[in-house]
């Protein structure tokens, strides 16, 4: 696994998100960044109904349980979830006290009704398990490419569908992050400015690439 690499694409792409006010173009770049503009099963994926979904699964999550008022940034996680003999990308939204998704900060919002689903995502996950067999059936380890997807293509993904999503529902415009539980994480929209409160985008604490452990969920 190349880690320089992954670490590279992950800040390219977090700039990317970042900077961009359509979805369409902002998941165009994620693809170009990552190499996967022409994987039919990745590119192919239709991000803007998806978006359109999450948008009413999460306004619907708000409207039985909405959020306290202790509120200061919500937390959109990407975890492995096993169910029956189905493994499928855990999407979830929680919300928390504090500025730092590491450090400084503690769970006020956690409903059971939290979880999310999402078709790109999980179609992100069946192409990368589809590599992964590719690889071992031919007696091969993981390619770099299924590397990529189950990183740098998934962040990118919930990355751009947690912006767009949420952006109707989030009046207040708190903070909202995307990352893997025990991961990497990032930013992704621009909060209202508050006084004397700093936002961090990205982890500060990690020194260099071989700390890397996206999926450690």
């Amino acid at each position: 696994m190349d880690c320089d690499r992954l670490l590279a694409q992950f800040y390219r792409i977090v700039e990317a998100v970042r900077s961009k006010d359509r979805p369409l173009p902002c998941w165009a770049e994620v693809l170009e960044i990552t190499g996967q503009r022409s994987n039919e099963a990745v590119a192919g994926l239709d991000i803007v109904s998806d978006m359109i979904s999450l948008t009413e699964q999460t306004d619907r999550l708000l409207r039985a349980a909405p959020l306290p008022a202790g509120v200061t940034f919500l937390w959109f996680g990407l975890c492995d979830v096993v169910i029956g003999d189905q493994d499928i990308e855990g999407y979830y939204v929680s919300g928390w006290s504090g500025t730092d998704p590491d450090e400084d900060r503690s769970l006020v919002y956690f409903p059971e009704s939290r979880w999310l689903t999402s078709s790109v995502l999980n179609g992100i996950k069946d192409a990368l398990r589809r590599v992964e067999k590719t690889a071992l059936d031919a007696g091969k380890e993981r390619p770099e490419d299924y590397h990529v997807l189950d990183y740098a293509v998934m962040f990118g993904a919930a990355a751009v569908l947690t912006k767009f999503a949420i952006q109707p529902l989030n009046a207040r415009k708190i903070p909202v992050y995307v990352g893997f539980d025990s991961g990497d994480w990032a930013l992704v929209n621009t909060p209202a400015s508050t006084k004397n409160r700093v936002w961090p985008i990205v982890p500060m604490k990690r020194i260099d690439a071989s700390s890397l452990n996206p999926r450690n969920c």
